[in-house]
């Protein structure tokens, strides 16, 4: 079942960011874009519901929310250039690799 968080899954979902990112959690602010977007950022099954569709659920659900809620047409999200697997899925999805750089200083 997907559905949206509720304050009680706080804990859950802190861990699952922890075993996502690390311990060591970076944080990056939103760009500003000529059309609204809604940002889809790290999409992540553990490792033992992998490949049952699980991820791309999540996906198609937070589309249809921001459609239905705030009217939001236009999506995109970040992954690594590394993470084959998730640029595959979101291609089948209907995403399109963009040109964009992320560029960071500490």
């Amino acid at each position: 079942m997907i559905r949206l968080a509720k304050p009680e899954d706080a804990e859950q979902l802190f861990l699952l960011n922890q075993e996502f990112n690390g311990k060591d959690v970076v944080v990056m602010e939103s760009f500003c874009y000529s059309k609204i977007y809604a940002e889809i950022t790290e999409v992540f099954v553990t490792k033992e519901y992998r490949r049952r569709g699980y991820a791309s659920k999540m996906i198609e659900f937070a589309q249809k929310y921001c459609q239905e809620n705030f009217a939001v047409e236009n999506f995109q999200l970040f992954t690594g250039r590394s993470n084959k697997r998730a640029q595959k899925l979101y291609k089948s999805l209907g995403y399109c690799k963009d040109d964009a750089i992320l560029y960071r200083k500490s």
